[in-house]
């Protein structure tokens, strides 16, 4: 079954979808979308995909980490990584992807992570930034900011809410 959904922002009339074994790419055709291509992932589900504008596609998963497929020039897949504790993540399981301020933000289960595909590892533990301290030591399950700037933050059990100004500094709404 459909575990994520999301638009391309990259080409027109295009959609992810990701079931707990697949990533599958639609292509809408005059009236009608088209499975362009299935993509095999054997990640037994996720919770969220999302495309970046270096032409990838990221999702991340119950149990495997977070994955990244690479996508050719003209969209079909190129290469499929997969990110785990080997490569600085705290643990495999309960990682979530979010998008936030055009920015992709990785959740564990312990803070907010940082990836930079030049480093190793490409994940460190992020606990300077506005972001990585509301996160430190919470489990985000969902995140998002509002059109005033509000960041919604979900977590297991409570809903938190944050301004952040423009110098990085957070302020706790509730």
């Amino acid at each position: 079954y459909l575990m994520a959904i999301a638009a391309s922002k990259r080409y027109s009339k295009r959609i992810y979808t990701l079931s707990a074994d697949s990533l599958y790419v639609f292509k809408k055709v005059s009236d009608h979308w088209k499975k362009q291509f299935t993509y095999p992932t054997s990640i037994s589900g996720g919770y969220k995909v999302v495309e970046t504008s270096d032409n990838s596609v990221w999702f991340d998963s119950y149990e495997h980490g977070f994955f990244c497929l690479k996508l050719k020039e003209d969209g079909r897949p190129d290469t499929l990584i997969n990110y785990t504790t080997k490569d600085g993540l705290p643990r495999n399981s309960f990682n979530y992807l979010m998008p936030l301020d055009n920015k992709l933000h990785f959740f564990s289960i312990d803070g907010l992570y940082s990836f930079n595909e030049e480093s190793s590892p490409p994940f460190s533990k992020d606990t300077t930034s506005a972001l990585g301290k509301i996160a430190a030591n919470r489990i985000i399950t969902k995140a998002f900011t509002d059109t005033k700037g509000i960041y919604y933050f979900s977590t297991r059990d409570s809903l938190l809410v944050y301004k952040i100004d423009p110098n990085g500094q957070s302020t706790q709404m509730n």
